[in-house]
């Protein structure tokens, strides 16, 4: 395609985003504070009404036997057992503030719209992957219902997206959006990362090891081939010591790289499946939104050290750095299968240097607990080994995907940039007309492109308005056309087998390990 590619005005879209987040949207549970059943009770009624029978048993189900336990355990206490009483509803409160907020939130007519673009948009995703024949075929599903499309909800958090993944209690996982980046289409591409990262990376049995060893025999071969250079060759990091004395260790800058990427690899790997699914734009939002959360409006050159937190991760924490998480992204737009990635990669490096106030950070590194920096390394050194990394994530077979690379099974393609170009000054004019080549993931997008191409005209927080709205419209579309929770595409089983046996305490602790 070769097309040269222009981006807008970085500081106008940031300062409309932080605008939109600081607007907020706050969405009541009605589980909250509840000291009788009845509320949970009628969240069951409505999701019999409101979902398909593939979700009843795996899901609805799951719902039902909780308030059932919970029934019988207060039936058990004592009438004084005041304390006792306050647990049980505690729980309750909790599994359904989250299992239950999808049934919630469809029920809404407050809600009900953008939802519905919503499931429109990760069912989009889901689909991408799990109806890949040869997934079908060979890989080995973690889950046992990969038939259920995720549901998803406007969460409570307003930090982050945050995805809780499908258990052997509840076999279905529920993606959750803070609820005020509800009103921001632009800043749904997160999703691709969420539903076409995390869902799929716990979905498959063996993928997590699989790739673990990949990358490690990747970055090891890289660097005693003398494919990666570094300007050092060691690097002093913290470990465990005395209450009055800091101690270090010094580790060669290959054991370095092997360790931290580890560390990174289930975050990194999820910013890939992003790029796959919504392209070069996904990484345009990642940046944006993730500039509004910083202080100082600029991704950070620094993370966090804690061997107290992190000690899992070798202390690690389990996000990149921001600024070599950007980096990383642009070396995989590099890689992705069309023709317009090395303009991308050029237009995004010169976003961050932007954003990075000019010039890039010469050196990234970690903070303690006192926001002491503990570990330096310089940019220079990450970016020698980003290809590699890059390369594993997107192009190396493994045996839990049936032998295929993760960018053989779905990419970003000229006919997938093709159809957002065509799509984004659309949305801006507020045509809600679509081809039945558009996907949903193209029109989330379309939204940042068309974000990109207003920020340097008139008036354009009308037109951002307009953008969002109409793509809403067309993604709840999407979903009332294809009906989405009332049929099934694909062939990866029926899911109506027995419910799963549930344990209302596990089901608690698995919804708090969020």
């Amino acid at each position: 395609m070769a097309n040269k590619v222009v981006l807008g005005n970085f500081s106008t879209m940031l300062s409309r985003t932080k605008a939109v987040l600081a607007q907020g949207k706050r969405i009541q549970s009605p589980f909250l504070g509840a000291t009788a059943l009845k509320v949970f009770k009628d969240a069951i009624a409505d999701g019999r009404r409101l979902l398909p029978s593939r979700y009843q048993k795996r899901y609805v189900d799951v719902l039902e036997q909780v308030v059932q336990q919970a029934e019988l355990v207060l039936l058990s206490l004592h009438p004084r057992d005041g304390s006792g009483r306050r647990i049980v509803f505690e729980q309750l409160q909790s599994v359904f503030s989250i299992v239950a907020a999808p049934i919630v939130q469809l029920r809404s007519h407050e809600h009900e719209r953008e939802l519905k673009a919503f499931l429109a948009e990760i069912s989009n995703i889901y689909r991408r992957f799990i109806n890949d024949d040869q997934v079908q075929k060979g890989a080995k599903f973690n889950i046992l219902s990969p038939d259920l499309d995720p549901l998803g909800a406007f969460g409570y958090d307003e930090a982050g997206p945050f995805t809780l993944p499908a258990s052997s209690d509840l076999p279905v996982a529920l993606v959750f959006k803070p609820a005020n980046e509800m009103g921001f289409l632009p800043l749904w591409a997160a999703d691709g990362h969420e539903v076409g990262g995390h869902d799929i990376y716990g979905a498959v049995q063996g993928y997590e090891q699989d790739l673990t060893r990949a990358l490690e025999a990747n970055l090891r071969a890289a660097f005693r081939s003398g494919r990666i250079k570094t300007s050092v060759s060691k690097v002093s990091i913290p470990i465990r010591g005395g209450i009055f004395s800091r101690r270090t260790r010094s580790l060669s800058m290959e054991d370095f790289m092997v360790r931290v990427w580890k560390a990174w690899l289930n975050e990194a790997n999820a910013d890939h499946a992003g790029l796959l699914n919504i392209g070069p734009m996904y990484l345009d939002s990642l940046i944006l939104l993730t500039s509004a959360l910083r202080t100082g409006d600029k991704l950070s050159a620094d993370s966090v050290f804690d061997l107290s937190l992190f000690g899992g991760s070798s202390g690690f924490a389990p996000h990149p750095i921001d600024v070599v998480r950007a980096l990383l992204g642009i070396e995989a737009i590099k890689l992705l299968s069309f023709g317009d990635g090395a303009a991308y990669a050029k237009a995004l490096t010169d976003r961050l240097t932007v954003n990075q106030g000019g010039a890039l950070p010469s050196t990234v590194g970690w903070l303690d607990q006192k926001r002491s920096r503990v570990i330096t390394v310089a940019v220079a050194d990450f970016q020698a080994v980003l290809p590699v990394v890059a390369e594993t994530l997107l192009k190396t077979r493994l045996p839990a995907l049936a032998n295929q690379a993760f960018g053989d099974i779905i990419n970003w393609l000229d006919e997938d940039e093709k159809i957002v170009r065509a799509q984004a000054p659309k949305l801006t004019a507020g045509d809600t007309q679509v081809g039945e080549e558009v996907e949903a993931r193209h029109v989330v997008a379309a939204s940042m492109l068309a974000l990109e191409n207003a920020s340097t005209g008139q008036d354009f927080v009308r037109k951002s308005a307009v953008v969002h709205d109409t793509g809403i419209t067309i993604l709840k579309d999407m979903y009332d056309h294809q009906c989405l929770l009332c049929s099934i595409s694909g062939s990866a089983g029926s899911g109506l087998g027995a419910a799963p046996v549930v344990n209302l305490t596990r089901l608690f602790k698995h919804v708090r390990s969020r």
